[in-house]
């Protein structure tokens, strides 16, 4: 397969589980049922994937930008 094909088939899977998350955030129970899901997570995931999302991308920034200077191979005269 080539590679543009996958690429194409990742984008479109990638919008797909978006849009369900969305559903499930912000659909009501019965309407949920009647779309035939029986069984989901707490609705407090919601919340918590994109607190966790947001909180692992700060923390990664911060520690980047934090020891990239002390690496440098730069002299300073």
């Amino acid at each position: 397969m080539p590679v543009a094909a996958r690429g194409f088939l990742g984008w479109v899977a990638s919008a797909l589980a978006f849009a369900a998350f969305l559903t499930w955030a912000y659909l009501p129970d019965d309407n949920l049922r009647a779309l035939g899901v029986t069984r989901y997570p707490s609705r407090e995931w919601a919340v918590r994937i994109p607190a966790a999302d947001e909180s692992t991308l700060d923390t990664t920034n911060l520690l980047s930008r934090s020891t990239g200077p002390g690496h440098s191979n730069r002299r300073f005269s």
